[in-house]
């Protein structure tokens, strides 16, 4: 369910729906939408996490699942919330967690081969990451880092372990 999209002008009017979307009688409409507009913040956090494949499935039928689904959601509302913060803090500006995903995910890894190994190399860093960056406390990635070189031809990267015979 989402907030009502605007107040009505009368008290009651907004009473009755708030109420109409809540189990709670004694609930303010005000407090009701917040509640509703920190819920869809939660769900929207908890999809950006979610496109990690590991955490599929998402439909659950088990008590511990749930749960474990509901603190995920918790624990990514939190990370949105200090990242948001953090950035208001350190650089002096609100920016909010779309903005701030959109502008790290602008950072592409690409990955070259060659004779010599495989290279991964990330685009540069703009300035407004690079103060991201810092503002939420987490280290810049390497600009590039290397792979172990191929192996020769006709032989692999990887060898058997000897097999101990009865």
């Amino acid at each position: 369910m989402r907030p009502p999209s605007s107040p009505s002008s009368s008290s009651a009017s907004r009473t009755s729906s708030a109420s109409s979307r809540t189990s709670y009688d004694t609930l303010a409409p005000a407090d009701a939408a917040l509640g509703y507009k920190q819920l869809v913040q939660v769900e929207e956090a908890f999809l950006t996490l979610k496109h990690t494949p590991e955490l599929r499935p998402i439909y659950h039928r088990k008590d511990d699942r749930v749960r474990a689904h509901v603190l995920l959601s918790w624990l990514a509302l939190l990370l949105v919330r200090v990242a948001e913060l953090r950035v208001e803090e350190r650089l002096g500006q609100r920016c909010s967690w779309t903005r701030i995903r959109t502008e790290l995910q602008r950072m592409h890894l690409g990955t070259f081969h060659g004779p010599a190994g495989v290279v991964y190399q990330r685009t540069e860093t703009t300035s407004f990451q690079a103060q991201l960056f810092r503002a939420i406390g987490v280290p810049e990635p390497p600009a590039s880092s290397a792979s172990t070189p191929p192996a020769p031809p006709g032989r692999s990267r990887y060898t058997r372990m000897p097999t101990s015979q009865p």
